[in-house]
């Protein structure tokens, strides 16, 4: 691949190599990356108020269930209304690495990847 750079570039030690390669993922991955986090943060939040609903009804039910998306949504539109729903949707937030501690929000740095390299006039 960097067969097609010029010795001038080579010089200056381009292409630069990054510590990751997200600018090179296609964007179907990242979607799906995202999404899948997505889930896993309704599934945190299921999981915590069925935690919280199990202890206040004091009611032990071993069973483990696998919660789907959209009965996690129900739940979460439920969270709203009770009083330990912050602390709840911060930890589900914690537990995905959300840049904020009250809703889903994930995010890339946009100034990964350039198109092109500008190279300083001083050599």
């Amino acid at each position: 691949d960097v067969e097609h750079i010029s010795p001038a570039m080579k010089q200056f030690d381009y292409p630069k190599t990054h510590k990751h390669r997200l600018c090179c993922l296609r964007q179907e991955l990242i979607d799906a990356f995202i999404e899948q986090k997505y889930v896993d943060f309704y599934r945190s939040i299921a999981l915590n108020l069925s935690k919280l609903r199990s202890t206040e009804s004091s009611t032990a039910n071993d069973t483990t269930q696998q919660t789907n998306v959209e009965e996690a949504k129900r739940i979460v539109n439920e969270i709203s209304v009770e009083d330990n729903s912050r602390e709840i949707i911060q930890s589900a937030c914690r537990s995905i690495g959300s840049v904020k501690d009250n809703e889903f929000d994930v995010r890339f740095n946009p100034d990964l990847f350039q198109p092109n390299v500008t190279l300083s006039q001083t050599v």
